[in-house]
């Protein structure tokens, strides 16, 4: 859920995908309302898998 207006659509489509990526624990927005960025949580053994 994101509160603030720190999305745009290439990162909401990037937030998607990260979610369905193996190895994948979660996935959030930062950046205090300038678009911001994505950060992932992803199991080391899986990263390349998820990039």
């Amino acid at each position: 859920m994101v509160l603030i207006n720190i999305r745009s659509e290439p990162l909401i489509q990037l937030y998607k995908i990260l979610l369905n990526a193996p190895g994948v624990y979660g996935a959030l927005f930062s950046g205090a309302g300038f678009r911001g960025c994505c950060v992932a949580f992803v199991d080391a053994e899986k990263a390349e898998e998820a990039t």
